[in-house]
Formats: structure tokens, sequence, C-alpha cells
């Protein structure tokens, strides 16, 4: 858990009080200019050197997070 004010979060999305599927993927930043070419939103994004995460919103506003892990 993640704390940033008086509550605690889990995850990555600042607020978020549901559960976030991620979905294993080859590459995070190749997936995140898809998601937008085909109308979604990227709403986080960490590049990191031990593995890249991201959460957007598909084009009916659904949450849904994309990662992949360096091995």
């Amino acid at each position: 858990m993640r704390r940033w004010d008086e509550r605690q979060h889990g995850g990555l999305v600042r607020g978020a009080s549901h559960v976030v599927f991620h979905v294993l993927v080859a590459d995070v930043e190749e997936t995140c200019g898809r998601v937008e070419s085909l109308g979604g939103k990227v709403v986080h994004k960490v590049i990191d050197d031990g593995a890249d995460f991201a959460c957007a919103h598909d084009t009916s506003g659904n949450l849904f997070g994309v990662f992949h892990r360096r091995n």
C-alpha cells in the first residue's frame, strides 16, 4: 500500500478504490501509443529499470493496466 494522504491506497492509480487488471505486454510504450491511437487515454505510466507499467481508460471509460517485466 502507498500513502500520500491520510488514507491508504493500493496500486498505481491515485485514489483508485477498485481492482485494476493488468495485462502482460511486449512493450508498454508501444501499447500506450496503440491505446491512444484507438481512442483510449493513458492516465499513468511508469518506465523503470525493473518493470514498466501503465494504466489507461478504454473508449468506454474502463480502467485497465499493462506491464512488462524486464529480465
